[in-house]
């Protein structure tokens, strides 16, 4: 583990990260299209984080660290002198989603609308669909490919893991969002239906990955159920 400074925050970088390799060595990628994926994916949690911690600080809480690791990332934080409460505890967890979803949707209207050029259009459809770096360990690199490659990942992480990160799913930000929205209703029963919905929706989710054959999905699924299961109450 590495930690540098961005925005003010401790960023802590582990080597765990590298997990995420795992999910794409069957795709058929050579050496520096698994890099690049890899860049962008880091790039799409770290501004995720970041979204995470920068309202935090502005709503008047601490930031203690920012931690990217092998299954996403972490912002710790906590109150201070002023009340992080209700509907600002809401802002802060879906703001990590919202910066990706402005940065991703914005990047796909330009592309769209031909500022990176004709080529990129193609990653529009999917990333997948422009694939500069197949065939073989490595392949001439080219830093135009390079970027429209990366320009799709992402658009598509971006904004694809943006919305699956608001679903009610133990682990994930739209557990902690729907926590703060029951908690008006429930009162000291929200922590406990709260977390049968998110275990719900985690085990549903999971069944649904699993007949597509996305093992890697569910497999991060049971970590984030065993996690909760350990959490101290």
């Amino acid at each position: 583990m590495f930690t540098i400074r961005l925005l003010g925050f401790p960023v802590q970088i582990q080597l765990t990260f590298l997990i995420l390799a795992l999910f794409i060595m069957n795709s058929g990628l050579d050496v520096f299209g698994i890099v690049l994926w890899m860049v962008t994916i880091f790039l799409s949690i770290l501004i995720h984080e970041l979204g995470h911690a920068v309202t935090a600080r502005w709503f008047g809480a601490r930031v203690h660290s920012i931690t990217i690791h092998g299954f996403g990332g972490v912002t710790v934080w906590s109150e201070t002198n002023v009340a992080v409460r209700g509907w600002k505890r809401f802002t802060v967890a879906a703001a990590g989603s919202g910066v990706g979803l402005i940065l991703g949707l914005a990047l796909y209207v330009a592309v769209s609308r031909g500022v990176f050029g004709t080529l990129a259009t193609n990653v529009i459809s999917s990333p997948w669909s422009f694939r500069p770096f197949q065939q073989g360990l490595f392949n001439p690199f080219d830093a135009q490919s390079a970027a429209i490659f990366m320009v799709g990942m992402f658009i598509w992480v971006s904004v694809l893991w943006g919305l699956v990160n608001w679903l009610p799913v133990v682990g994930l930000d739209g557990a902690a969002m729907l926590r703060e929205l029951l908690r008006p209703i429930l009162g000291e029963s929200t922590e406990r239906v709260s977390r049968a919905i998110g275990i719900g929706t985690a085990v549903a989710l999971a069944a649904y990955l699993w007949s597509i054959g996305a093992r890697f999905g569910v497999f991060i699924l049971a970590f984030l159920v065993i996690s909760e299961f350990q959490r101290p109450r």
